[in-house]
């Protein structure tokens, strides 16, 4: 059965800053980066297309969470944008909610950095992007319709990764930390170099416990 998101749990918007109080929260939790690299260059061969558009950029991606745990389906609507998904495939609309089922990619040694939210982990994938990959200006949950986080990190620093909020650059992370991301805000990213890889989670409302206890450093 599809999820429809106005049968799902919400927040106000002013909860929601109230614990994702900036454009991105540092959090403790962080993958190790060559840790990640080595064990990720099997599964290269297993990266897809990121949706259908803009198909003359390098953008891919692999399912953490997807609907049936594999990655080598013919078809992966985790592994596009919903909006896209939903236009071509208009009786399948999923929602975020609907991917819960972890892939084999969860269970490298290098993804135990998410173990404090695997529980909570809904629709989250890695993408991975050449130079001139990038996401247009976009935002992804409403203000006035919260159901879930979104977790957010690169393997690189800002001379890789640009990470824009209108003409506002974010130059402050750090190579395998994982933020909260606001993505209620207009955003857009691109990649500057090669193999740029983006962790891309996200969580149900489950998880605001965990995200201000000892997680968030504004909390301690």
């Amino acid at each position: 059965m599809i999820t429809h998101p106005n049968d799902l749990p919400k927040i106000s918007y002013e909860e929601f800053k109230e614990i994702n109080y900036d454009l991105i929260v540092p959090l403790d939790m962080k993958i190790d980066i060559p840790e990640f690299l080595e064990q990720i260059e099997p599964y290269r061969k297993d990266f897809r297309r990121w949706g259908e558009k803009r198909s003359k950029y390098p953008r891919y991606g692999i399912s953490l969470k997807n609907l049936d745990g594999r990655i080598d389906s013919e078809l992966d609507p985790a592994c596009y944008p919903l909006d896209q998904w939903w236009a071509l495939y208009p009786d399948k609309m999923y929602w975020d909610h609907d991917f819960k089922v972890e892939t084999e990619l969860m269970n490298l040694p290098c993804m135990r950095a998410l173990e404090p939210v695997r529980e909570h982990m809904i629709r989250s994938s890695i993408l991975r992007w050449d130079y001139s990959g990038h996401l247009v200006p976009h935002v992804d949950i409403k203000k006035d319709y919260i159901t879930h986080f979104r977790l957010w990190g690169t393997n690189t620093d800002d001379n890789a990764y640009s990470l824009l909020y209108g003409n506002q650059v974010i130059t402050d992370f750090e190579p395998g930390r994982l933020y909260m991301i606001d993505t209620t805000e207009t955003h857009s990213a691109i990649a500057l170099d090669d193999d740029v890889y983006t962790f891309f989670i996200a969580l149900d409302l489950t998880a605001k416990d965990t995200l201000i206890s000892p997680s968030n450093p504004k909390f301690p």
